[in-house]
């Protein structure tokens, strides 16, 4: 694999998309008229808080998290209720305020959990499906602006059987069926995904069969990759482990990036193209993985999809890569009704620029939204954060010093400015010329 080339004016446009694409988030639209988006991750800690001293682990997830913003993240091998308030308190809080954590069930072994941006939405009920090996957790939302008040989703977590052998396959089976038990008491339109470290290395599997084909209301891959994952390089953009080759002091799994362990899945009622709640078609991704690093180190040269910082965060952090999509929804927030009121999301180009030593932002919301405004150096580095809050509809304006987070001035050159809401990203180039 090639070695990164010194950052030139091509690689500064690369470096540019790849902040575009840390999101998942379109770089440019407009607000589509009575429907938003809700960003759900499945990411396995690898055994947090373990291996956490001074708490580079959590600064590291806190790199991935930041930069994904998920509305509803579920969690596996998480080891206590220790760890789920330290990702709270020292990871998730760091980037908003609105995450919450919901109630922690201590099981057997390593377990599950969820964290939330309580601005988007509400936690209704826990459940938890016993097996013989680690318990099935399911969390039901409703959706704070949905334009139906009734309606609630369930996203199930699991962590199933690990290993290759006869035995593990037919113990998957099992925990599954324990799902299918709970579906099966269910009504027919049971909206419901199933996400987690499943363990599975091909579609011909017993357990996989039984989610898609078998269930009372049946599971669909949003990719619709019924195949052999393990080490095939033509569906290699969809493996999540491992990110190292080699063992690492964590204990992680080594080999390199050659299975897809890792999934979301979803009801067949989110696969329409109308609903309550449907897969937004294009946004499920193993976060970080380019297609080019099979048996490789994520880290491991260049990544296409993201910056050196972001495959370092990941290589570091666990030995799976975060599955995330987004689902959208229709909501009770009026767009483009109101007026004097923005139709659309805009990042304005600054002015002046270049600059010095200040210069003027500026943005459009067409509704409510939690937005952030950072600027980044161009080894995507956070320079400071300029607005991070929800913010209410209209024309915006923000004004820079030229001054880092620790209030000092920074040096001549280009800078990122990235906006970010659930529904909307885009950069755009600065230039600080003294």
């Amino acid at each position: 694999m090639s070695k990164s080339p010194l950052l030139s004016w091509f690689a500064i446009t690369v470096l540019a998309l790849s902040l575009e694409s840390l999101s998942g988030l379109p770089v440019a639209g407009t607000a589509r008229a009575q429907e938003r988006t809700l960003k759900v991750m499945a990411y396995n800690l690898l055994n947090y808080p373990d291996h956490d001293d001074q708490y580079v682990r959590t600064d590291y997830f806190v790199t991935i998290f930041g930069a994904t913003e998920p509305d509803i993240l579920v969690v596996t091998e998480i080891k206590s209720q220790a760890g789920v308030d330290r990702l709270l308190e020292f990871g998730l809080s760091r980037i908003s305020r609105d995450y919450v954590a919901g109630p922690f069930i201590n099981g057997y072994n390593t377990d599950n959990a969820v964290y939330y941006r309580a601005d988007r939405v509400t936690l209704e009920n826990n459940i938890r499906i016993t097996t013989a090996l680690r318990d099935i957790n399911g969390y039901t939302f409703s959706i704070d602006d949905h334009d139906d008040g009734t309606f609630t989703f369930t996203i199930f977590v699991a962590h199933l059987k690990a290993s290759d052998t006869s035995l593990d396959r037919t113990k998957r089976h099992l925990e599954c069926s324990r799902l299918a038990n709970y579906i099966a008491q269910q009504d027919s339109n049971y909206y419901y995904a199933f996400a987690g470290d499943f363990n599975i290395y091909r579609a011909s599997e017993a357990a996989y069969k039984l989610l898609l084909d078998s269930m009372a209301v049946d599971l669909e891959d949003p990719l619709d990759a019924r195949v052999a994952w393990h080490d095939n390089s033509s569906y290699n953009y969809l493996h999540t482990q491992s990110t190292r080759t080699g063992q690492l002091p964590d204990g992680g799994a080594s080999g390199g990036l050659d299975d897809r362990f890792d999934f979301i899945l979803l009801s067949h009622q989110m696969l329409r193209d109308s609903g309550p709640l449907t897969f937004a078609t294009g946004t499920y991704s193993a976060f970080g993985n380019d297609g080019d690093h099979l048996n490789y180190n994520i880290n491991a040269g260049d990544n296409r999809v993201v910056t050196r910082t972001m495959a370092d965060a990941l290589y570091y952090a666990s030995d799976h890569l975060p599955v995330l999509l987004n689902l959208s929804y229709p909501t009770t927030l009026a767009v483009a009704d109101r007026a004097g009121l923005p139709v659309n999301y805009v990042l304005y180009q600054n002015y002046p620029n270049p600059f010095n030593p200040g210069t003027t932002i500026q943005f459009d919301l067409p509704v409510a939204s939690a937005t952030r405004i950072t600027v980044y150096d161009l080894l995507g580095r956070e320079v400071v954060r300029l607005a991070d809050g929800r913010l209410e509809p209209g024309h915006h304006r923000l004004e820079w010093d030229g001054r880092d987070s620790r209030g000092h001035m920074v040096p001549t050159g280009m800078y990122i400015v990235s906006m970010r809401t659930p529904e909307f990203g885009k950069n755009i180039k600065i230039v600080l010329l003294k």
